[in-house]
This record gives structure tokens, C-alpha cells and sequence, in this order.
């Protein structure tokens, strides 16, 4: 009778060669590894081994050279191991739940030297030296004697009838089943957690997670009766617990080598990423004028949210506004423009994907009795009529067999689509080189308000539409309207554009959300809401030598004197609901380094940040004065530590008067932030300082430097203090207190929606139960926005206190939504 000691050993041991794939041919095991057979260490491989052999080529070539010498070192480490008395219990795990009284025909030793000679085989990224190590691989004794003993009583055998013997293919399918468990197992963010875990030398705080994804597709591909292989194992390992104990065997046994031979982790690390880099794809990377990168890993999709994406062509930028890749307005018509990209991860700044896209613009400049099949310009409304029920159709198709997370996000995507088709359709251009008049030393554009409002009452017909059918997939999506009128560019120091009463009154009885009106590269954006009666919008270009400030500045744009006054020429300057402000500029090589500056009256310069979109910086005010964009350019000398995921994030916010240093050139990245510094990072971000507002917090008086932010953020219900009336503005804040404000923030002022319920978005946390349970609806909606993302542990650590470096990257991300 088969002791189970050798059953399962050299079972576990195929089960470990399978791994690194063991090249049997479609002549049999016989030919390849039979006892007859020599081979020469340059002989040919077979034609069935090209696949596997492609497929280490392809993955050592996602390896940076540091990353292929760690590699090699493990593996070196790994062909150096000797089995002694001091660590035979390596692996223990594969014989341990045996009767170890049993006589063992496979020794430890043997079992070693397979699992080392599989894992010296694929060293290397060229393909000669592949064959070189498969040849010597598959002509080794030991290896040879180990096989025919794990087939032995199988009922699968190295010679015989060809429907007995193990093939190549038998071997790949194996390989292939395994590989396509693993992906279920495994998510690019389970990636990045090992990957952290790793490379900060704390696998054992991942170790049973690791344990348990390979564990989970061993057990999978051990019990699939359909795979020859599986098939020869189960006579060593029949039933469901003995498959389970294999799997487990294999899994510890690894983790067991990985601590001895890779102490520092550094060739697993490697391995992890080029393995997840081999498997990252595009869903698409050929576009129009446009194009949405939708990321897979594993075969998992991955939301933009958790990637930084770049490209190395300053023809194609990525806007992190839009998530999408877009070409610029100085690329060649009819010309391919092709860009290399690249997305790192934002959780730890890891390249994740590196390849090309290309984009195209086509104008037709042929016969005009031969238009081009579909219409081109991006104002065409059936066009973007068409590109919005495209997005809602989509939208549709995949959320039938969608998680709530998944469905979230498909809306969220298909909203953004739609608002931009809409722009589209409704922006009126026509109103450019039409007549003006002057009046009082102002020059003042005539046109039609009629035509106007009928133009808005068609696009209301088509957002109807829209409304109807994106509710179909989620009830509580709300179509935003953004009308704008565009008078173009006017020969004129000053412009006033009358907006009468009827106007607005036909804007707000049409759900306009937003009107923007735009001339001479300044635009503004308000709420119609906000205005009863006639109003005048004035755009005044200030002379830059009349502001003694901006002499040692670097000036990017005009200043311009934005100002809305009443019939009564009274002026309007304080907006419950924040203004848009946007100032276009040429060209810039670090936009996200401008910022729009007030100029006060006594010529000082006040920073209220701002992001770059499409030509232009754009903030949000709640209160009117003259602006302009300048650079500015903040640096810090204690932001080493945190350079890789948060370093650029810090920059951005600083240049923007978002946050500043504690001292001279120090950010001090790691200490805690507070609740007062927060409320100003917060309040800032949103574009509602500046304006009348009071607070009521006992602890907070008119002289802190902080009460104007607090006082901001109170009024709109963004905090409502910790209780017996106090702010406690000195108290460091927690990442749920953070997530909370943040919330009820977007919420408030910009109206931002959520489509999927808090149980169902915090169940990606492991610890969600320690979340407050007046915090879990902010935690949800901030993780559901890509916001706050959670540690690589997976738990969200809802009460530790935040640092400002992890406050900066949060700021950092909300600006980008």
C-alpha cells in the first residue's frame, strides 16, 4: 500500500513544477523526460514551448534593471540551498499533517532540488538562454526519477497510449487554468498591499492573506477533473481535504523559502511587479480627439481614481478632471499622433502600466458634395446628442450584471459624458462679431435674448431625455444643465453683457444649473438662482503697471475686473453658491503649479489656487475683484519621506494657498494635522473663503487666524463642532472626521452625487465596524469619489489621526474630481 507521505510529496512537488512550467512536448513525457533520453544543452526546443517561452520574455521584460538583478540574486539563493538539519523544516508544511513514521520514498532533498531546478529555469528574458535552461532542466535524472514516481498507479504515464500520456498540452492547460484562478484571487490593490507589505519588510502582516489567494487557486485548479494533470494528482490526493492540504502545503512551503533565501524581499517585490505589470491592459488605445483609458490588471477593470497617468508627448496630456487622454489643438489634422503612457498607482507611486495610445483628429478637406460619414465638430448637436445616449446605453448593458460599486461608478462615468455632450450642444457660438454698442465708456454686445432662451428650451428637451433614461439605472442621477454664451473674442478694454430678468427667469424655468458666459478669454459661471432681475456682467482688463505687486511675479495671464452690478448699478459681490472663474492663458509647461491671485485694493496678492482645464485656470469665488494667473512655485525641505506618493500633491496645494509650512522652508509632512488647519485646507479647496460669513463656536474668536475658515465651513453645514458648542480647532483630526467634512463639502457646494449605498461601499474595509456610525455616510461617499482610499492593509483606520501629508494627497484629490 502507497504510504501517504509519498503520495503527497511528490504530488505537492508536480504541483510546484507546474508552476514554473514544465516543457513537455506533444510527443510525450517519454521523449522529453524518459530515462532513454539525453539532451543536449542546445538542442531545439519544441514548438509547443514558444508560447511559454514568450510569456517569460514578456514578463522579465516589465523588469527595471535593478529589479532583474533582484531577481537573479533570489534565484541564485534559490539554486544555493542546501537541505540540513537546521532547516529542514522548509517544508515541513507539505508532509507535516502525514504519518511521519511511514517510510519516505521521496526525500525532503529530492523534493528541494525539483522545486530548485523549476525556479532556476526562468532567470532570464532571452530566449536562447531559456532553451539552454529548459534543455538542461528536462535532461536531469533526479527530475526524471522524481516525475515517473509521482505517475506511478495514476493511471497517466510518461509512454503507452497517447491518451495516457501527459503532453505539453496537458502541462499548459494546467498552467493556464492556474494563472486564470490566481486573477480571480488577486486584485490590483491586493497587489499593491503585498507589494508594500514586501518591500517594507512586513510579510508577515500579509502573510495569511498570500497564503490563502494561492492556497484558494491551487484548491480551484486541483479539483478540476477536466485537466490531465489534475487528474494524476487526485490519485495522490483524492479527496476535497486532502486537495485542500496540498494547496495549503505548497502555499506555506513557498512562504517558508521566500523568508530564508529572500530575507529583504527585494526579488519578490520584483516578481509581484513585473507580474503585474504583464498583466495590465487597455481596454482601448486608439481614439479620436479624445480617449477614456479603462485599465484592466489581473482582469480586474481599475478606476482611474487609483492612477496617475503621464504620457511623454506634450500632443497628448491627460486631464484629471475628464480622466481622459486628450489631443491638443496644436496637433496636425489628419495625422496619427502617438504618445507612450504610463499609470502609476497613487497609493504607492508604482508603475503599474507602460504603453502606447493613439489619437487623430480628421477634418474632411474634400469635395463638399462628398461630406465625411459622421459630422465632426464637437457644437454639432447630433453628434453629441449621440455621443450622450452612447454613454447612457452603456452605461445600461453594464450594469446588468454589476456590483452596487461597480454600477456606482458606471453612472458616475456616464454622467460625465453626458454634462460634456451637453456643453457641447449648448454652448451658443454664434454670438461672436455681432454688433456692439457703447455705452458710458463700455462696449456692450447686442443680441437676441429670445433666440437665446429658445436655443435653451431645445438642449432642456434633450437633458429631459437623458434624465429619463440614465434613471433607468440609477433613480437618483441628476443630469446637470450648463448653458453658456460665448461672445468670442470683442475689440474692447471693457465689456458689459446685459443678462436682462427675462433671460435668467427663462434660464431657471429650463433647469439650467449654470450659466456661463465667456468673452475675451474670461469666464464666469453662476447660478441664475442667484439673481432676481436685470443684472450686467462688466470684464475690465486692468493696466499691469498699475499693480506695483506683480513687478517681481511671473505674469501668465491678464488682469482682469470681473463685476456684476444691479439695474440700480448697485454692485453684486457676495454669492451664496460659489462663483466659477476661469482665466485662459497660452501655453504652460507646469500648470499645475499657476494659481489665480486676487489683487486687493491696496495692491496685495492673495492666492485662491485654482486648476488647470482645457487653456485655462479655474477657482471658484464667492466673492468678485480683479484677478490674475501667475506661477507659483512652492518648495519644501523635509517632504524626502514622503516624496513618492504624496511629494508632487504637497507642491501642488502649497502653490495653490491651500496649505502652508510650519517654518522656514518645512512642511513637516508626518506630524498631525488639525482640525483648524483642516478647516482652512477644506474651505480653501472648495473656493468659499473670503466671503460674510459667522460662526457660533465658543472656542473660536475673531482674532484666531483660522475663524474666517471655520466660519466658512460652519454656515454650510460642513462642521458642526464637537459638541457643548466648541470647534476644538487645536485637536488633531481623525481620517473619518476628515472624510466626513470632506463630504458634506462637495456635497454642499458642488452638489456631487453618490449612487451607492454606505454598507455596501464599506464593506471594502476590513475594520468598517469600528467606523462612528455618524461618519460611515461621509467614509462611504469620500471612498466612493477615489478620495480616501483606505491603508494597503485594507482596513480603513477610520480613528487614527491623520498627517498632513495624507491630508494634502485628500485636498489634492478633490480638487482633481
Amino acid at each position: 500500500m502507497k504510504k501517504k507521505v509519498l503520495k503527497v510529496s511528490v504530488a505537492a512537488s508536480l504541483a510546484f513544477g507546474t508552476i514554473a512550467g514544465l516543457p513537455l512536448s506533444a510527443t510525450g513525457v517519454q521523449q522529453l523526460l524518459g530515462a532513454n533520453t539525453a539532451y543536449a544543452v542546445g538542442a531545439p526546443l519544441p514548438a509547443e514551448t514558444d508560447a511559454w517561452v514568450q510569456n517569460i520574455v514578456d514578463i522579465y521584460s516589465k523588469l527595471t534593471p535593478a529589479e532583474r538583478k533582484d531577481v537573479k540574486d533570489f534565484q541564485e539563493a534559490m539554486e544555493g540551498l542546501q537541505i540540513n538539519v537546521s532547516n529542514e523544516d522548509l517544508i515541513e508544511p507539505l508532509v507535516s499533517f502525514l504519518n511521519l513514521e511511514a517510510p519516505v520514498d521521496l526525500t525532503p532533498e529530492e523534493v528541494l532540488n525539483i522545486i530548485k531546478f523549476f525556479g532556476s529555469i526562468a532567470s532570464t528574458d532571452d530566449a536562447t538562454e531559456l532553451s539552454i535552461n529548459l534543455n538542461a532542466f528536462r535532461s536531469d535524472s533526479d527530475v526524471r526519477g522524481a516525475v515517473s514516481k509521482v505517475l506511478e498507479g495514476s493511471g497517466i504515464a510518461l509512454d503507452g497510449p497517447t491518451a495516457q500520456q501527459i503532453q505539453f498540452s496537458d502541462i499548459t492547460a494546467f498552467q493556464d487554468a492556474l494563472q486564470t484562478a490566481l486573477m480571480n484571487e488577486i486584485t490590483m490593490v491586493d497587489a499593491l498591499g503585498y507589494i508594500l507589505a514586501l518591500s517594507t519588510n512586513s510579510l508577515d502582516d500579509k502573510k495569511d492573506e498570500i497564503k490563502e489567494d494561492l492556497k484558494g487557486a491551487f484548491t480551484v485548479v486541483l479539483g478540476d477533473s477536466s485537466l490531465k494533470l489534475s487528474q494524476a494528482l487526485a490519485y495522490h490526493a483524492s479527496s476535497d481535504l486532502e486537495r485542500s492540504q496540498l494547496a495549503d502545503a505548497i502555499a506555506s512551503s513557498y512562504l517558508n523559502l521566500v523568508d530564508v533565501i529572500d530575507s529583504d524581499m527585494k526579488g519578490q517585490v520584483a516578481i509581484m511587479k513585473a507580474l503585474m505589470r504583464s498583466e495590465a491592459s487597455l481596454a482601448s488605445s486608439a481614439g479620436t480627439t479624445e480617449l477614456t483609458p479603462a485599465l484592466s490588471v489581473f482582469g480586474h477593470p481599475v478606476g482611474n481614481s487609483l492612477l496617475k497617468w503621464s504620457s511623454n508627448n506634450s500632443l497628448i496630456t491627460f486631464s484629471e478632471s475628464s480622466n481622459k487622454f486628450v489631443l491638443s489643438g496644436s496637433a496636425p489634422d489628419n495625422t496619427t499622433v502617438t504618445a507612450e503612457v504610463s499609470a502609476h498607482s497613487v497609493l504607492l507611486n508604482e508603475l503599474i502600466f507602460k504603453g502606447n495610445i493613439t489619437l487623430r483628429r480628421d477634418v474632411f478637406v474634400g469635395n463638399p458634395g462628398n461630406p465625411p460619414a459622421s459630422p465632426q465638430p464637437d457644437t454639432n448637436r447630433e453628434y453629441n446628442s449621440l455621443k450622450a445616449n452612447e454613454a447612457v446605453n452603456k452605461a445600461k448593458e453594464a450594469a446588468q450584471n454589476a456590483s452596487p460599486r461597480e454600477k456606482a461608478e458606471l453612472v458616475q462615468d456616464a454622467l460625465k459624458e453626458i454634462k460634456e455632450a451637453i456643453s457641447n450642444m449648448s454652448k451658443a457660438t454664434t454670438l461672436g462679431n455681432q454688433l456692439v454698442t457703447v455705452v458710458d465708456g463700455k462696449t456692450v454686445p447686442v443680441f437676441k435674448e429670445g433666440n437665446v432662451i429658445e436655443h435653451i428650451k431645445e438642449i432642456k428637451n434633450q437633458v429631459d431625455k437623458l434624465q429619463k433614461e440614465i434613471r433607468e439605472v440609477e433613480p437618483r442621477a441628476q443630469v446637470p444643465f450648463e448653458f453658456t454664451l460665448d461672445f468670442g473674442n470683442i475689440e474692447a478694454e471693457t465689456v458689459s453683457i446685459p443678462l436682462s430678468g427675462e433671460l435668467l427667469t427663462g434660464a431657471k424655468d429650463n433647469g439650467v444649473t449654470k450659466l456661463n458666459v465667456e468673452a475675451n478669454g474670461t469666464g464666469v459661471g453662476f447660478s441664475p438662482e442667484q439673481f432676481d432681475g436685470d443684472v450686467t456682467l462688466t470684464i475690465d482688463k486692468v493696466p499691469q503697471d498699475t499693480v506695483s505687486s506683480l513687478s517681481s511675479r511671473s505674469i501668465v495671464s491678464p488682469i482682469v475686473d470681473v463685476s456684476f452690478h444691479s439695474s440700480n448699478g448697485t454692485e453684486i459681490n457676495n454669492f451664496a453658491t460659489p462663483v466659477d472663474l476661469r482665466l485662459n492663458i497660452p501655453t504652460h509647461p507646469e500648470p499645475d503649479y499657476l494659481s489665480i491671485f486676487k489683487v486687493e485694493t491696496d495692491n496685495r496678492l492673495t492666492n485662491y489656487g485654482g486648476m488647470y482645464i482645457d487653456g485655462g485656470v479655474k477657482t471658484q469665488r464667492i466673492t468678485l475683484s480683479p484677478y490674475v494667473v501667475l506661477e507659483n512655485k512652492v518648495s519644501f525641505e523635509d517632504t524626502a519621506s514622503v516624496s513618492t506618493w504624496a511629494g508632487k500633491e504637497i507642491s501642488v496645494i502649497a502653490a495653490k494657498g491651500i496649505v502652508q509650512g510650519r517654518g522656514e522652508g518645512q512642511f513637516d509632512p508626518n506630524a498631525n494635522v488639525t482640525r483648524a488647519e483642516f478647516a482652512k485646507m477644506l474651505a480653501s479647496a472648495l473656493g468659499i473663503t473670503g466671503g460674510e460669513a459667522t460662526e457660533t463656536f465658543s472656542d473660536v474668536t475673531e482674532q484666531d487666524w483660522f475663524q474666517p475658515y471655520v466660519a466658512a465651513i460652519q454656515t454650510r453645514g460642513i462642521a458642526n463642532g464637537k459638541g457643548d458648542g466648541q470647534f476644538d480647532p487645536h485637536a488633531a483630526i481623525t481620517r473619518a472626521e476628515m472624510a466626513a467634512m470632506i463630504a458634506r463639502g462637495l456635497q454642499a457646494v458642488r452638489g456631487t452625487q453618490s449612487f451607492v449605498e454606505a454598507e455596501d461601499m464599506l464593506e471594502i474595509f476590513t475594520d468598517e465596524e469600528q467606523i462612528h456610525a455618524t461618519l460611515q455616510e461621509g467614509v462611504a461617499f469620500t471612498a466612493e469619489q477615489g478620495i480616501i482610499l483606505g491603508m494597503p492593509s485594507g482596513e480603513f483606520a477610520p480613528n487614527k489621526l491623520s498627517t498632513r501629508a495624507q491630508a494634502a494627497v485628500m485636498i489634492y484629490r478633490l480638487l482633481n474630481l
